[in-house]
């Protein structure tokens, strides 16, 4: 099951830990184009740099928005061909998502993966966060092993 279209803050998940049991946390947050999407704290930023579009594309796929920026939203250096540590930049982009929930007993947590990959069979690129800037990070496809994930909280409107 995937997310449905709407205006999210989108929180990251460390490994082995449960999305209700966190407190505080690095939300995904806009800067200036063209530079990595950052990690930061709630309250560090204006709220509506962590306020991002979540819309729908074909076969279950998604383009995410920033409310800041017309236009701009998550995309790579080259959209078409992803690589592993590669940074998710603020950009003029319709590279595509897949947001796909993630197997947890812990609360409702999300992967978030380019649709274009250049991975080996039986792994993917998930959207993680290293060094306070989101980048893709290798994973397995299997559902019991854990892969970076993240939260996303409606933003009422």
């Amino acid at each position: 099951m995937s997310i449905r279209p709407g205006i999210y803050n989108v929180r990251f998940v460390p490994p082995g830990s449960g999305a209700e049991e966190l407190i505080g946390g690095m939300y995904a947050t806009a800067g200036e184009l063209g530079q990595p999407i950052r990690g930061v704290a709630q309250g560090a930023v204006p709220v509506v740099n962590q306020n991002w579009i979540v819309e729908p594309d074909i076969n279950n796929t998604f383009i995410i928005r920033s409310m800041i920026h017309n236009q701009a939203g998550w995309g790579l250096v080259n959209d078409d061909v992803p690589e592993i540590f590669e940074p998710v930049l603020l950009k003029v982009s319709d590279a595509k998502w897949r947001i796909e929930k993630v197997q947890s007993a812990s609360g409702e947590t999300y992967s978030i993966s380019p649709v274009a990959t250049t991975t080996e069979v039986g792994a993917s690129m998930y959207v993680g966060l290293q060094d306070q800037s989101l980048f893709l990070v290798p994973g397995p496809v299997i559902p019991e092993v854990p892969v970076p994930s993240w939260t996303f909280t409606p933003i009422d409107g």
